[in-house]
């Protein structure tokens, strides 16, 4: 904590190697618990650039240069595509539970109609008709 100023950077690894870009993080608070290990608070305050590696154990410390964004004038746009983001990550996990519960009872429901039509037809005069497609077909009628 005393040897930097309470700030570290979040390195984010990938099959790759580690990502260049990653948040500049400031400490807000620790605690040491024995058997455990330390709990901490970070806050992201920025990002860096990592330019190298000088040490890889016991932990991962580099040097890195501070990235500064440029902030545009009006927010709107911003804050409009991120409120955009949020609510189609919301309508995409309603789709998929609709989607799960839509298969879940489609797989109930054909098992249901192939008993309901899985009897034993020795004639050969109506072979040629879906019975499931028909039974589909008259619930949306």
């Amino acid at each position: 904590m005393s040897k930097h100023c309470g700030v570290v950077a979040m390195g984010l690894l990938a099959e790759s190697g580690i990502i260049q870009t990653a948040p500049l993080c400031e400490i807000e608070a620790y605690n040491r618990i024995e058997g455990f290990g330390i709990f901490v608070t970070v806050r992201v305050v920025g990002r860096v650039s990592l330019l190298e590696l000088t040490q890889q154990e016991p932990y991962i410390k580099a040097v890195c240069r501070e990235l500064s964004d440029v902030i545009p004038p009006n927010l709107d746009l911003p804050n409009m595509v991120a409120g955009n983001i949020e609510n189609f990550m919301l309508l995409l996990s309603s789709m998929q539970f609709q989607l799960n519960e839509a298969t879940s009872t489609a797989s109930s429901s054909s098992s249901y109609n192939t008993r309901l039509y899985s009897y034993e037809d020795d004639d050969d005069d109506d072979d040629d008709v879906d019975y499931h497609n028909m039974d589909r077909i008259s619930l949306f009628r």
